[in-house]
Order: C-alpha cells, then sequence, then structure tokens
C-alpha cells in the first residue's frame, strides 16, 4: 500500500511539475499503470496443492457397492455325527475305535466362504451452505450354505450314527448314558446342512461438523435394523430292502435376529488431488429380538421297519420337550467402521475400493440351541411306547454368543 501511494505521488509530481486543478490525460494514465504493478506484486499467484479442478460440490450423492464378506463360522458345540468301523457297535462316543465327523471335536468346518452381497447408498444436503443433510442406504447377502453327508452301506461297513447321552433308560433294555441315533446294521445315510443370510438397513442424519480444503469430518445420527436368519438341519434316512421303505429322522433348529437402534458415528475424509480417503465409523445400541424355531420329525414309509407309516413328531435332538417356537427380546450393540480409497475421475463420478467390519454382540445361532442331554422316554419311536420317566430333557433355553461379519467392497459414487 506504502509503495502505491509513493509510486502515484512521483508521477504526479513528474507530470504536472506544480500543483494544478486538473491532471492531464498522461498523469492519470501513469497513474493507473503505477497502481496496477503495486497490485501485482502485493498479491502473488497462489497454487492449492491439493485443489481439483474436476471435484466441483454437489448436493446429492449416491453410491453403489459389490460385497465380498465372510461371517463368524456357524457355531456347533456338540458332535453331531459319529462313526465306528466296527460293525458290532453304535458308534457311540465312548466305544473305542468311535470318532466324531461333523461338530464340535471333528475339525470339520462350520464355515460358509465368501458371500457376495450388494450395498446402495442415497444421501443429499438440504440447505444451500450444505451443513445439514440425510443419507439412506442397505445391504444384503446371498443365502450361503454348509452342506455334510455321511453314508453307511449297512452289514459289515463302518457305522454312521448321531450321537446323544441318554439322561434316563430307554427302550426297556437301553441304559441311560452314552448312545446313538443309529441304523441298526442297515444302510443309512445322515446329512448335515446349515445356511445364513443377513441383511440391514440405516437411515441417518448428516451434519458438516468441520471442512477444509484437504479434510472433511462429518456426524452422522440415526436408526438402524439389521437382520439374521440361519438354519441347521440333520436328517438320518434309513433303508429298508425289505419294504423298500425308510426310517427318516429329521431335526430342525431356527433362528432369527433383529436388531432395532438407534445410531451415531462420525466420517472423517482426506483428500490430496483427485485421492479421497474416508474412515466411518459407527456404534448402534438398540433391542435384538431373537426367534427361536425347533422342529423335529421321524417319518415311516412303506411299514418300514415294522413302524406304523406315518409321522411322529418327535427327532434326535429335537424333541416334544423342546419342540416348538420361543423368542425375546435383549439388549445388544453393533459397531461398525469402514475404511475407503477412492479416485476422482470427473466432477460426478469417483469409483472406490474399502473395507468394511461389522459386529453383534448378541446373537441366537442354530447350534448353540442344541442339547445333547435327552430323556429318550419322551419320543415314542426310542421307548417303544413305555411311558415317560425322570425329567424333561432338552428345554428350550436361548444361548447366545456374538457375531461378525466383514469383508472388501467395490463400488462407484456418483454425486450431482
Amino acid at each position: 500500500m506504502l509503495r502505491r501511494w509513493i509510486a502515484s505521488i512521483a508521477v504526479l509530481i513528474s507530470g504536472a511539475g506544480v500543483a494544478v486543478a486538473q491532471p492531464s490525460p498522461v498523469a492519470l494514465s501513469a497513474i493507473v499503470l503505477a497502481t496496477e504493478g503495486a497490485e501485482s506484486q502485493a498479491r502473488p499467484n497462489v497454487v492449492l496443492e491439493n485443489a481439483c479442478s474436476d471435484c466441483a460440490s454437489s448436493r446429492f450423492w449416491f453410491r453403489g457397492e459389490y460385497l465380498l464378506w465372510r461371517v463368524k463360522d456357524a457355531p456347533a458345540p456338540i458332535p453331531l455325527i459319529s462313526a465306528n468301523p466296527n460293525p458290532l457297535t453304535i458308534a457311540a462316543l465312548d466305544e473305542p475305535g468311535t470318532t466324531i465327523l461333523f461338530g464340535e471335536g471333528s475339525g470339520q468346518s462350520t464355515g460358509f466362504g465368501w458371500f457376495s452381497g450388494v450395498r446402495l447408498t442415497l444421501g443429499g444436503w438440504i440447505d444451500d451452505e450444505q451443513l445439514f443433510g440425510w443419507e439412506i442406504g442397505g445391504f444384503m447377502l446371498e443365502r450361503r450354505s454348509n452342506l455334510f453327508n455321511a453314508a453307511s452301506g449297512g452289514g459289515g461297513a463302518r457305522v454312521v450314527a448321531i450321537p446323544v447321552n441318554a439322561t434316563e433308560p430307554f427302550g426297556l433294555v437301553n441304559p441311560a448314558g452314552e448312545t446313538t441315533q443309529n441304523s441298526f446294521g442297515f444302510p443309512n445315510q445322515i446329512s448335515a446342512h446349515l445356511n445364513s443370510r443377513l441383511w440391514g438397513m440405516e437411515a441417518n442424519g448428516v451434519v458438516n461438523l468441520w471442512q477444509s480444503e484437504s479434510f472433511q469430518l462429518i456426524g452422522l445420527v440415526g436408526f438402524r435394523y439389521l437382520d439374521l436368519v440361519e438354519n441347521l438341519s440333520l436328517n438320518d434316512a434309513i433303508g429298508d430292502a425289505a419294504t423298500q421303505g425308510f426310517l427318516s429322522v429329521t431335526d430342525g433348529f431356527n433362528t432369527r435376529n433383529q436388531f432395532y437402534g438407534g445410531q451415531i458415528g462420525v466420517r472423517a475424509g482426506i483428500t490430496r488431488g483427485r485421492w479421497n480417503v474416508d474412515t466411518t465409523a459407527k456404534i448402534a445400541f438398540g433391542s435384538t429380538h431373537q426367534v427361536m424355531s425347533i422342529v423335529g420329525a421321524t417319518e415311516s414309509t412303506q411299514g418300514a421297519f415294522g413302524f406304523p407309516t406315518g409321522v411322529t413328531n418327535a427327532g434326535a435332538f429335537a424333541e416334544p420337550s423342546n419342540i416348538g417356537r420361543f423368542d425375546r427380546d435383549v439388549f445388544a450393540v453393533i459397531p461398525e467402521v469402514q475404511f475407503t480409497l477412492a479416485y476422482q475421475l470427473n466432477e460426478n463420478l469417483r469409483p472406490f475400493i474399502g473395507y468394511n467390519f461389522m459386529y453383534l454382540s448378541n446373537a441366537a445361532r442354530p447350534g448353540e440351541q442344541m442339547d445333547r442331554n435327552i430323556n429318550l422316554t419322551q419320543n415314542p419311536l426310542a421307548n417303544l411306547g413305555a411311558p415317560v420317566t425322570g425329567a424333561l430333557s432338552p428345554l428350550p433355553i436361548f444361548r447366545s454368543g456374538d457375531f461378525w461379519a466383514q469383508g472388501i467392497n467395490f463400488g462407484v459414487e456418483l454425486r450431482y
């Protein structure tokens, strides 16, 4: 500023010589040139290191993602299928040579592998200053299964069975203790089938807490819903060559966890040129509605093994004492973190890759609802119609643990 005034005064003196009432056109031109030169020196050119010519501000955004996730393996805390090479045994756990083929102690995986899924998110600012906004979204993973089969040819072949612990003597001659649901030396096949499906949705208010050329901090507050449905079925099909019929024993343990809760979180983003790194952390507090459904049946076809053709409401681990539908509500917490690396292709389009981890603190899962301590006197076929004795077991008691899902995601964000 001082240099500009000095330059102007010098031009006035040199152009006019003495004070006059009105400066000449030449003097006015010199003043203008001197002023522009001084201003250019006072305001040097500034280049913003993090500037991106295509990264214009937008009002709405849409994200579509492909998910490749894994979930926590299905629990199988008890042995479900056993085998013994000696055809004179029943493959009970306390018999020499018995091994566990599936379930606790088998080493067999109860996982589901990689799930494919999709997640969609839509959001926008509600004011011109982009201080307050909204965001809704949801994801869904495919249903995946784990299937295990074991078979025996009967006769002199190995014995394949379902091991249980009898709490009372049953069937007139069978003592309490380790026993099995076995094929009596006839051909049979036992199948264990597990499946899982996970999806969820959320709606959040968005608050722009702080923003600069290279950093943005967003606050989130809203509602979250999560739905986990899982099933475990066990089937033992025994063939009767004499009647060409089958005796089929089936258990079904089914659970559903529905979480409803409020959610808070933050999203921090750092921009360097066209590259952007986002980190999102959220935590939801609420109630999980848990449903446990247990079904059991033994079906005889064509009078197999002398049993009347029809269906009896009793299986192996599913007995009259625990068959039914039960529900409860429990407190649960869902923390979630997301990391995303994105590249700004143009003003509107930004592809990205990321990682996601989600945790549910309280989940009822099928395998945890199974109890191998069974009063077989309540099973009409196992007890040969004799009266029920002793305390009923198993009982329908909720048992729960935790659950997690994690994986990578690929997607694209559209802003407009």
